[in-house]
């Protein structure tokens, strides 16, 4: 396996458990959300994204994750294994909560991995960890 791509909800444990995997096979890490959010804790419009998810999925092997649902037609392709992170919808919400209470002074730090912190993300990860998956 030289492509991995997990994804999961928002504290879900998707960086943590990339990270892990990227240092034990010894393979490059890519956390999308790094790629998405530009100085300033502005959004990459979806041109770009798109543009730069593609030149990343397409380079030899990685440990990627990150969900950003509209752009796995161009991850999938080139994954050799997809892992879900799927724990229970609490767990999920006291994660991001957590997240939120020990990064609450510092914007910005640990993103992908940690932080995620911006408004706009705090909101986002809420919703993502309390949303119903199909199952």
């Amino acid at each position: 396996m030289r492509r991995i791509l997990i994804v999961g909800s928002s504290g879900a444990g998707k960086s943590i458990l990339a990270r892990e995997v990227a240092r034990r096979l010894d393979l490059p890490l890519i956390h999308l959300d790094q790629h998405y959010w530009r100085s300033g804790w502005v959004a990459a419009t979806d041109a770009d994204f798109r543009a730069e998810v593609a030149q990343l999925a397409g380079r030899p092997p990685w440990v990627m994750d990150g969900n950003y649902a509209s752009t796995l037609d161009l991850r999938l392709p080139h994954a050799d294994l997809l892992v879900l992170c799927d724990p229970p919808r609490l767990l999920c919400l006291a994660r991001v909560l957590h997240r939120r209470w020990t990064y609450r002074a510092t914007p910005g730090v640990g993103v992908g991995g940690g932080g995620w912190v911006s408004d706009e993300g705090r909101l986002r990860s809420l919703r993502g960890a309390c949303q119903d998956r199909a199952r």
